[in-house]
């Protein structure tokens, strides 16, 4: 059973204070400590700025008497001079260690670093362990074709050498795609340019024999040249980039080789890839029916004389096919 506590008769109470009575000197005693603090603080605050002060002006005393040429050198008096205040001083540090923490500045590496330096710098810039990590996981508008594999493998080995990050490696390597491409499309453009001009110029020179000399060029090539000869000879090129067998003067040229050596070109049908032996004896042939006919081209009129040479030379080229046949 609880026991009641009795409360105590009246009389013998002492008699009780107010609350505000008791309260105050707690609350004088907090705004004491409050003020204390205070001023603490700011005579931290200003001992510190005392000590910044005092140390940049002795750093300043101490430059200004060094030797003129020292002085000289030491960029620190030119840099404080940038800040008004100490104040600023100590925002432009703890700016400058906020962008520290947050990665934003990167210790640069040593001139003389050791292997595991090297190793860590690599790991904290995302830099590959070895050159062709440059190239994993490539934009797909970055293209490495066969033919500049090596040359590509040759600048990721001097990239890595120099620690590059892959950030810059890729912008070269989508500059050299873009500029390749750009190259090309001028190239082609050019070499359009050529023919037109060179076409141009030959048909105002050979008339209707253009498209015969053509062929002729052709069937001479094809029937003279190994493959692989004859095609680096059209895809060959000046030392401006233009193809060689796209200018008027090498165009030229070798139709005249051609008539001399084998006139097989102005045969009706030759062309590249054609029988150059079916299609003379086809030309022979169909000489041969117009010289049994005393009143044909062939004896008469402004055709005459080419017609006769046509045979001449078309004879000459039976004899070379077969001998070359025969070999």
């Amino acid at each position: 059973m609880v026991k009641r506590v009795l409360p105590v008769p009246a009389q013998d109470r002492e008699p009780a204070q107010a609350p505000e009575q008791v309260v105050a000197p707690v609350q004088v005693l907090a705004g004491l400590a409050q003020a204390v603090a205070k001023g603490l603080v700011l005579l931290l605050a200003l001992a510190l700025a005392l000590a910044l002060v005092l140390a940049v002006a002795a750093l300043v005393r101490d430059l200004e008497g060094r030797p003129q040429g020292q002085a000289r050198a030491d960029k620190r008096p030119a840099t404080l001079q940038r800040y008004q205040s100490p104040a600023a001083v100590l925002d432009a540090l703890f700016a400058a260690r906020q962008r520290i923490d947050s990665g934003e500045l990167k210790s640069a590496l040593p001139k003389d670093a050791t292997p595991e330096q090297i190793t860590e710098y690599r790991k904290a810039n995302g830099i590959p362990d070895k050159p062709e990590g440059y190239l994993a996981d490539l934009p797909k508008e970055i293209k490495i074709e066969d033919w500049n594999r090596d040359a590509v493998k040759a600048f990721t080995e001097a990239m890595h050498k120099v620690h590059a990050s892959p950030e810059i490696v890729r912008a070269a390597l989508a500059w050299q795609n873009a500029n390749e491409d750009h190259q090309i499309d001028q190239r082609v453009a050019a070499d359009q340019t050529l023919q037109r001009e060179t076409e141009d110029a030959l048909r105002a020179e050979w008339g209707n024999e253009y498209r015969s000399n053509i062929n002729h060029i052709h069937s001479f090539l094809d029937a003279t040249a190994p493959a692989d000869v004859r095609d680096r000879l059209l895809d060959a090129r000046t030392a401006d980039g233009k193809p060689l067998v796209g200018t008027p003067e090498v165009v030229r040229w070798l139709a005249g080789l051609a008539r001399a050596r084998m006139p097989v070109g102005s045969v009706k049908g030759a062309g590249a890839g054609g029988d150059v032996g079916a299609n003379v004896e086809t030309r022979i042939g169909a000489i041969e029916k117009l010289i049994a006919d005393s009143n044909s081209e062939y004896w008469k009129g402004a055709k005459a004389s080419s017609m006769q040479q046509e045979y001449r030379d078309l004879v000459d080229a039976r004899e070379r096919v077969k001998a070359r046949t025969a070999a």
